[in-house]
C-alpha cells in the first residue's frame, strides 16, 4: 500500500536519498526545502520549495501546503553543521545550529500532528555526533549539542506521544 511521505530539507544529502528511495517504492513525497535542485526536480515527488523549518514564514508556507494532506512518515531531515570549537568559538553559529537542528524539528512536528495518520511514524535524522556517551573526538560545538538535544526531543515525543495523531 503507498504512503504518504513527507522530507524536510530533500534537496540534497540524505534527504534526496530518502525522497528517491521512498518514491521507488511507490510512495507519495512530498519533499520540503527551501530551494531545490536538479536531482530531486527529476523525481517523480511533489516538491514544496521555499520551506525554511527554522522561520516562521517557512513553518507557516509548509503547514499551507499540507493542509488537509495525511502522513504516513515525517521525516525531520533539515539540519545545518558548522565547525567551530573553542579556540575559535562563535555563539552565533551555536545558536544557529540550535534553531536547525533542534527547535526547527519540534516546530514541524508540532506544525503537522494532526497531519498524521493513527500509526504514523516520525524520524529524525540525526548522528552519532549527538550522543553523549560517544564523543571522543570534541569540536563542533553547536552541531553536537543541537544533535543531542534533537534525540532528548525525539525521546520525549516517543515517550509521550507513543500512539499517533498527537492530540
Amino acid at each position: 500500500m503507498n504512503k504518504t511521505i513527507v522530507i524536510t530539507g530533500a534537496n540534497r544529502g540524505i534527504g534526496l536519498a530518502m525522497a528517491q528511495y521512498f518514491q521507488q517504492q511507490g510512495d507519495h513525497v512530498y519533499a520540503l526545502c527551501r530551494h531545490t535542485s536538479e536531482k530531486l526536480n527529476n523525481l517523480s515527488v511533489t516538491v514544496i520549495e521555499g520551506v525554511d523549518v527554522a522561520t516562521d514564514l517557512g513553518i507557516e508556507k509548509m503547514s499551507n501546503a499540507m493542509s488537509g494532506i495525511s502522513i504516513d512518515v515525517l521525516v525531520c531531515n533539515a539540519g545545518i553543521l558548522r565547525d567551530e570549537n573553542l579556540s575559535d568559538f562563535n555563539c552565533d553559529s551555536i545558536r544557529e545550529q540550535f534553531e536547525v537542528n533542534a527547535l526547527a524539528p519540534l516546530r514541524v512536528v508540532h506544525a503537522l500532528q494532526n497531519n498524521l495518520i493513527k500509526g504514523g511514524k516520525i524520524a529524525m535524522i540525526t548522528s552519532r555526533m549527538g550522543s553523549i556517551s560517544d564523543n571522543g573526538s570534541g569540536g563542533r560545538f553547536g552541531y553536537r549539542m543541537s544533535k543531542a538535544a534533537l534525540n532528548a526531543a525525539l525521546n520525549m515525543i516517543h515517550n509521550i506521544y507513543n500512539d499517533l495523531p498527537i492530540p
